[in-house]
Parts: structure tokens; sequence; C-alpha cells
């Protein structure tokens, strides 16, 4: 069986469309579940809860909160006196307009670790979603909207509500409230290492501004998450993007989460990118997970029978949607929420900065070991849970969605508590129809994750503290402790403190002290010369890179620019310092000449990560340019290492238009020898002259020009066929040179039979010069050219109607030139914008389509939902696929291994069986090879050279003809796999085939 035709790495657009009209007719009349197949789960009662959870050795979870006290906790926060503000989206999933959502407000008045008094704080929000505390009340997210809501009377109800942002969601159109996607909303809100609140966009972005500041431009935040001032409300967007999730570590980096991509890491702040607008920006946020975005987990609870008959019908193409880890329900995140860096002190410093991921759908908590990896950070598992995780429960009620470190050092965990929260959209009709969405919108639960190790820590709070101990907080081991003080004295502007927080910066031996009181003084606005000396010299880099951050959003010319520049060099030398540094110099920039000396130094410096060095070196070479380009030249020498990838520097000078510089780089190039990393930095030059619509030719001075024309010709002259590879660079590079005497000898080559290994690139860097007039050679050569080269002739003459209505006529007298025509190519003839080629299309290929396809596919449809026996599906792949597929270490590979296609879906494997020749992918085509004695061996080229080709059968059988011996090659235009594969089979039988394809798994 062959799968080859349709199931390509890459789908084309005729292919899509055909699949999409496929998926249509199967989706007509979408599958019903019947009541019995989804049995409804029960809620697991207060008493019995505890019991559902499995949690690692060490640590246990305490229920500090339950119905009726709080309900359906998407957020949290504690004031300075410990209170907790919970966000209640009872509205989940499609309540929103009933304004269900509330802030309840929980207090631990006997301080036994347990919330006993419960009050609602505020009401009528639509699906709320964050909340943070600031001055006595709290700003609370509800899309589009944030509010600032304030208790002033003391009887516990927030008495002022003031909308202080809107916009969030209505990036491009007027918002929609029908149109939310309440799962990628705002959320996270957080005290910023910055004195200003953060939080993450979700996924529908927002043009966001301050009704309370209309002096200000509205903000575009689409794929970024924001900050604001809460004094001031000016917004501004960062780094981020991601769904659902967001924190920052003890040192202030950031980290992020989407449902599918379970942690990421925010590399750098979004304000440097597009300094230089030649270079390729680098995303800021970057999957980090060792074991990959969507990683295994373990889960103990049973899956939900509705998602198994999703998933099943998913796979049978009967509803849409994605087909996840292969086609099984569960075994991988599916809902990862919430990523949390723990900053506690109650557990130990060995599980400082350790990353928590909720998966709601899986029921349980996540850790990862978080650690810096070059220039971004890296996680994995820990060793001792590689098979288990963190916390997790039986009950599939149980659905974790954010945590929040806590005053006592511990960390929280926000159980929604429902029986489904899957989002509503992705849930079929047929199956959607059985279940109630508003199960549990009168329960929910928090939790206090515990050490078995660790009492409560006896810690005054800072709302009972006096202004010394507010100060001395700034050094308590307890991260919320450092970043409450920190936002009590922002918030009240007590300048009267400096004195005492200076004396911190400046004495204490507490590395987080010295950090927090910098960001005091700088939120202070009392940061003086001073202090700036003494943070950027500090013996921590953690205090250092703070120092360094405080930079990103100042004006350059500064007093503070002027200390930046005066430590560049041991700033440089610093393998903990040299990105940041970098980065800033995109903004606060030296003069040319010293500013290329100081990033070739950073480039030569970097061991660790070149990669990321390079975009920040590269970033901040707006200014210098020539002047970096005058230093390599200067070195005599091309520096191949110097960079990860020294293509993108002179892509770089291509993009940049200046011609001198262009003219520098070119020539420099020339004068090195023709190896592997001169070529690909001479074709990226070219690459980049492109971008602005231009070509060296046009560019570089005549003289040059002919130098480069003659050494290329040369050297392939010698040594083109011994050097492949390098080969195929020299000729690229040519492409952008080409004259009318190299064009001769690229045609002559295209017609020796030694050179067919770099037909196919000579043909390819004719593709700018090629002229009409040429064609009746190309076509004269048609049958000595290999299938790629072939190919890549036809999308030449496809790319120009002149070439292709010349093709067309040729095609009436040899009709042997439409075989090698895709089926997605055929369809493009017949629907050519040309009415001259589409008249020739439709006179020579007729009616492209199948019109026994629909039929077809109506009498196997059934075959998709059938209960199926794998093990008879394994006998018949033995019997009918094995010749061509390998799967599960069985058969033979001619065409792809069937575990590389399983999950595209049991409709689109059914299809392709069906209709082997629809879409036939140029590697995959069948080619008839005629001997000089007449007999015709038909196969797949696996291989070819000057001297012979290999042709590649069922069953893994090979043949290598010689050239000597061949009279002729015809491609079928057909695939290798016969069609009638399913005559004789059952329904069930095809059943047993797909569902035993599905489950591969190797």
């Amino acid at each position: 069986m062959n799968l080859i035709s349709n199931l390509s790495d890459s789908l084309s657009i005729p292919v899509w469309s055909t699949w999409c009209f496929l998926l249509l007719q199967l989706q007509a009349d979408e599958p019903l579940a019947r009541p019995g197949e989804l049995p409804r789960i029960p809620a697991t009662e207060l008493n019995q809860v505890m019991s559902t959870f499995e949690v690692r050795d060490g640590f246990k979870m305490e229920l500090v909160a339950a119905e009726p006290l709080v309900l359906d906790p998407v957020a949290m926060d504690f004031d300075e006196w410990g209170k907790a503000f919970v966000v209640e989206m009872r509205g989940y999933s499609e309540r929103r307009h009933d304004l269900m959502g509330r802030i309840r407000l929980l207090e631990d008045s006997d301080q036994d670790g347990s919330f006993e008094d419960s009050s609602i704080f505020a009401k009528d929000l639509p699906w709320p979603t964050a909340v943070t505390c600031y001055d006595g009340g709290v700003f609370v997210g509800a899309t589009p909207d944030i509010f600032y809501l304030k208790d002033t009377d003391d009887d516990g109800v927030a008495d002022v509500k003031k909308l202080v942002f809107t916009g969030f969601a209505s990036a491009s159109a007027p918002y929609r409230a029908d149109q939310l996607n309440m799962q990628a909303m705002l959320n996270s809100f957080h005290w910023g290492p910055d004195n200003r609140i953060h939080g993450a966009t979700g996924l529908a972005g927002g043009e966001v501004y301050s009704p309370l500041r209309p002096d200000l431009k509205p903000v575009q935040l689409r794929g970024k998450d924001f900050s604001f001032d809460p004094r001031t409300f000016e917004i501004r967007a960062e780094s981020g993007g991601a769904q659902n999730g967001m924190s920052f570590d003890s040192h202030g980096r950031k980290f992020v989460c989407s449902n599918s991509d379970h942690l990421q890491y925010i590399v750098y702040d979004q304000v440097f990118a597009g300094f230089n607008p030649w270079i390729q920006s680098r995303s800021p946020r970057v999957s980090i997970a060792e074991d990959g975005p969507a990683a295994p987990v373990f889960r103990i609870s049973p899956d939900e029978p509705w998602r198994i008959i999703r998933t099943k019908w998913r796979v049978a193409g009967a509803v849409s949607g994605p087909i996840e880890g292969g086609g099984t329900p569960s075994g991988y995140f599916t809902g990862a929420t919430g990523a949390t860096l723990y900053t506690g002190d109650a557990w130990g410093s060995e599980f400082l900065d350790h990353a928590f991921i909720a998966d709601c759908g899986s029921n349980l908590i996540h850790r990862k070991l978080v650690y810096p990896k070059g220039h971004s950070m890296s996680a994995r598992r820990a060793p001792d849970e590689s098979t288990i995780e963190f916390v997790r429960s039986t009950d599939n009620w149980f659905r974790p969605v954010q945590f929040r470190n806590g005053p006592d050092g511990n960390l929280y965990v926000m159980d929604m508590y429902r029986e489904v929260i899957e989002h509503p959209w992705s849930l079929p009709h047929g199956i959607k129809q059985h279940l109630d969405l508003n199960s549990g919108n009168d329960r929910g639960r928090i939790y206090r994750i515990r050490s078995d190790r660790n009492r409560n820590i006896e810690s005054r709070l800072p709302g009972d503290a006096n202004a010394n101990q507010l100060v001395e907080m700034l050094g308590h081991a307890n991260q919320w402790h450092r970043t409450t003080a920190n936002r009590l004295i922002h918030q009240s502007q007590r300048i009267h403190l400096a004195g005492k927080i200076r004396e911190m910066l400046h004495g204490s031996t507490n590395p987080f002290a010295r950090l927090h009181a910098l960001r005091a003084l700088i939120g202070l606005g009392v940061l003086s010369a001073d202090d700036a000396e003494r943070a950027i010299s500090d013996d921590s880099a953690v205090v250092r890179k703070a120092m360094l951050e405080f930079f990103i959003h100042r004006s350059p010319g500064t007093k503070f620019t002027t200390i930046f520049h005066d430590h560049l060099p041991s700033l440089i030398l610093d393998d903990q310092t040299r990105f940041q540094t970098v980065l800033l110099l995109a903004k606060h920039p030296l003069k040319a000449h010293k500013q290329a000396e100081i990033l070739h130094q950073a480039m030569s410096l970097e061991k660790h990560d070149k990669g990321w060095m390079q975009f920040a070196v590269l970033n901040a070479m707006h200014p210098c340019s020539g002047e970096f380009l005058d230093l390599l030249i200067s070195k005599e020498i091309y520096e191949a290492k110097l960079f990860d990838d020294a293509s993108e520097f002179f892509y770089m000078m291509g993009a940049s238009g200046n011609k001198i510089e262009m003219t520098k780089a070119f020539r420099f190039l020339l004068n090195q020898p023709i190896m592997s990393e001169t070529m690909d930095a001479m074709n990226a030059l070219g690459e980049g002259a492109q971008r602005r619509d231009k070509r060296l030719l046009s560019l570089i001075p005549t003289a040059e020009m002919n130098q480069a024309q003659s050494k290329f010709l040369n050297w392939l002259q010698v040594n083109g066929l011994n050097q492949i590879g390098l080969s195929q660079k020299v000729i690229q590079a040519s492409s952008q040179l080409m004259s009318e005497e190299l064009k001769q000898h690229w045609m002559d080559w295209l017609s020796q039979p030694e050179w067919i290994e770099l037909h196919a690139d000579l043909m390819a860097s004719l593709i700018s010069d090629f002229a009409v007039t040429d064609l009746d050679w190309a076509l004269s050569q048609w049958g000595n050219w290999s299938p790629s080269t072939r190919q890549i002739t036809l999308n030449l003459i496809f790319s120009r109607d002149d070439l292709l209505i010349t093709f067309l006529r040729a095609a009436r007298t040899d009709s042997a030139l439409l075989s090698d025509l895709t089926f997605s190519q055929r369809q493009l003839l017949v629907k050519s914008r040309s009415i001259d080629a589409k008249q020739l299309a439709e006179e020579l290929l007729g009616d492209v389509k199948n019109s026994n396809e629909r039929t077809s596919i109506k009498e196997y449809e059934s075959a998709l939902l059938l209960e199926a026996d794998v093990s008879n599906g394994h006998r018949l792949f033995s019997e009918r696929c094995a010749a061509c597929h390998r799967a599960n270490g069985e058969g033979y590979p001619l065409g792809p291994n069937l575990v590389t296609v399983k999950t595209s879906g049991k409709n689109r494997i059914l299809d392709s069986i069906l209709f082997p020749n629809r879409e036939v992918q140029p590697q995959f085509m069948a080619y008839d090879v005629t001997s000089v004695d007449g007999e015709i061996v038909t196969g797949l080229i696996r291989d070819e050279n000057p001297a012979a080709m290999t042709i590649q059968q069922a069953g893994g059988v090979q043949q290598t003809i010689l050239r000597t011996e061949m009279e002729s090659l015809q491609g079928t235009g057909k695939s290798m796999m016969p069609q009638g594969l399913l005559d004789g089979l059952t329904r069930q039988d095809v059943a047993d085939l797909l569902e035993f394809i599905v489950q591969l798994s190797r």
C-alpha cells in the first residue's frame, strides 16, 4: 500500500481544497453519541476528596477553602494582611451575559492556616480572570476591561468601581463578546520587578487604552503582554503573548505557558526588537521544556467518556479538530495553565524557582526544574518524578487552573472543580448536548501545598510592619514579603525611607536585599549616581542585571547612560551580563567605530550561546554596520567562527541597500578561498539585495563582477564534479551574477550526463535569466533529465504565461511532456489565469477530476466509526501494505513509514488508499525506465549518478540500471500504489486496518 500520494509533509492548495471538500462531506451528518455512552461522573464530596490525591513524597495537600466559602476560583492575590481576594468565574463557560463573576474576600481569622470568613467583595462581573492588590483595593481583569475596586467604608464590599483600561480582545475588530474565547483572555496579574503591574494578555490581543488618560495613545497588544503604572495608568506592551499563566522567578525572569506548550521563557524585552530592520528578529518567547511543548504527563484519573469518543471521531474525520497525541485521548499536556515559579521560603532552598504547571484536563500538577542554558533557560522533570507527577488526583473534577505564592511561603492552588472544563467550541454537538457545562459552578476549592518537614513559619505581615520593619522585609527569605514590601513603599511613595533603603543597597550581605533595595530606590525616583555605580558593579549578577534592566526604558544621554558606558569593559567581559549589555547598546549606542569594536569583542568572547548573542550584536549594529565590516576586512581573513551563522550579517549588508558597503562586502568575500562558509555568506548577500528587489549584477562594479564570474566558472570546471555540496553553493552564488557566457556553460553542462547530480541546481540558477527561446532547448533535453530537474523546469514554466503557453503547444506534438505533471499542476493548468493556457490545457488534459470519488468515499464512510479489531488490522497490513510500507518494524520502506501518517486521521488515510493518484508528489511519482532491449522497469527513482540509476520497487526490490543500457525515462504521473487495494475487504476489515494504522507506536 502506498500512502505517498496524499500524505506528504506539506499540503498543496489543490490537495487541501480537495481534502476540505471530503471533510465537509463526512461532516454533513455529524455523529450523535448515545446517552449511555456518556455516563455522568459524580463529584467527590469534601469529606472524601483528600483520599483522591497522590502527592510527591515529602509534601501534602491541605484544603484551605471550599464551597460554599468559595466557588469556581480562577485567580487570587493576598493583600499585605494576608487576606485573599479570589476571582470566581461562575459564568464559565457559556453564561458570560449572566454577569455571575465575583470577587470573594477570604480571611483566616484564627490564624490556623485555613480560611473561615468569606464575603462577596464585588459581583456582577462578566468572566473575570485576574486580580491583584494595590493601595487597599484590587485591580480586576474582566475582558475587555480592567477595573479598580475598593472598599472605602470598611464593610467588606467594594463601593468604588473605576474603569481604568479597556480594549482587550478588540485589536482588529469591534469587541464581540460572542466571539470571545474564555480560555484566552487577560490573566495572571503580578507586581513586577519594575514597580509596575504586569499581566498576560492571552491570545486575543487588544488595542488597549485608559479612559482616565485620554492624552495617551492606545497600545497594540497583538502577540504581546502588558504592564501598567498603577499611579499614572500609563500602559505599555511587554514580551509574552502566551495563553494562560505568567510568573516571575526570584530574579525577576519571566515565564509563561500555553495549553499545549507548557513552559516558555521570555529571553529579552520586546522594546529591543526592530532596532535593526535588516535582520530577522527572534521571538523573545521560547519553549524551554526538554521533553517538548506537549510533554507526556502521567494522570491517574480515568479518561472521560466524552474525550474518548471525541478523539475517536476526530481520528475518523467524522468531526473537525486537532488529532493530538497520535490519536490517544490523554497522556500529554492538553490543558497546561498557570505556570508559576515557586519563590517561597517554607520548602527549603532546593525548591526555589522550580516551575509548577497545572494540567486541568488531566487533573494534575506538574513540576519542572529550571536552570540557565546560555542566555535562555531550560527545564526538565525532576529525576524522581520521571513517571509520576508532583500532584495528581483520581477525581476527574479536580481542575487546577492557577497558583499563587503565599505569605506563609507555601504554594496555593486554585481548583475550579468542574465536571467539564473543556472549551465548548471544541465539543461536537453530538457530545455537547449530553453534557452539563454548568455542572460544578456551585463548587470550588483552594489548596495549599506544604512540605512535611516545614512547619508554618511565623512571620510578621507587611501590613503590620512599621517603617523600619518594612525596609527590613526587602531582604526577607520569602519573595512574597519582599515584593509586597516593595509595593507598599512604592504605592505610598515613602521617600523618607530612602536613607535606610540606600544603606541596605550599599551594606547588606544579602543579594536579594540589595536587589529589592535597588528596585525600591528606582520606584521612589531617588536612585543616585553612587547607587547606580554600586549596583552595576555588585558582587551578585542578579543585582548587576537588575541595574541593567533599569536602562531598558530610560532615554539615552543621561548621567545613567554615562555610567553604563563607563562600565562597558567589565560588563562585556562578564558572561552573566554580556547579553543584556549588548541588547542595551541598541538603545544606548556609542560612536560608530567604538560600537563596532565592542560588538566584535562581545561576539569574540561568547562561547556558550552564540545564537542569541549574534541576534543581540546584529540588532545593535544599526549605527555601525560599515565600521564592523571594516573591522572584518582589517583582519584580512574570514572569521567563519566569529558568528553562529555569518550569513545573517551579510544578508543584513545586502538588505541595507548601501552600495558602497555592499561592494566592500562582496570584494571581501570574493578575495576569500571558495569554501562552504564564504559561499553561504555570498548567497546571503545576494538574498539581502533581492529584498530590495535588486540583483548583485546591477549593484557591483563591472570589474568585481567579471572577476567573480571567472573565479566561480574556473572553480566549477576543476572541482564541480568532485565537491557536489560546495558546487551547489557556488552555482547558487553565480545565479546573482549570470552572464551570457556563464549561461552557455550552464546549458552545456545541463546537456552532459556526467553533470547530472548538479543539473537541478544549474537549472534553478537560470530562472531569472531564462528566455522563451531557451525553452526549445530545455524540451530537447527533457528525456535526459532527472525528475527533480524536470520539476524545477516545470516550476519555472508555470511562473510565466509565455513559457507555459509555449510548453503546452509543444505538448501537442509530444504528449510525454505531460506525464511529469502532478495532479496539482494539472488543476492549476485548467484554472490558469491565461485564457490561451487554459484552453490548451482543457484540450490536452480534459477533466482532471475523478467522477467516482464521491461515491467511493460514501461506500466506505461507515467503516470510520466501527469498533475495530487491531489484530485483524495487523494481519491485513501484512497482507496488503507491508510490501511498500514499514510499521512497527515490519515491511519495506518504499513509501513513508506509516507512523508518520497515523495522525492524519482515518478519513484522510482512507482517501489516500481509495485515490492513490489524486496527488502524487514528484519524489514519489513512479517512472518507467525502458532498456535498449525493450524491457520496462517501473518504480521510484531512489538514486542516480552519471553512470547509473537505482529503481526501487515493492517488497524491497532494487534494480540498478546503467545509463548505457537505458533507452528512455518517462514519468507515469501515478503513484506506485495500485487502485483497488480494498477490493474484497468488508467494511469491518477496512475499519480494522485503519485502526491498526492510527494506533502505531513506531
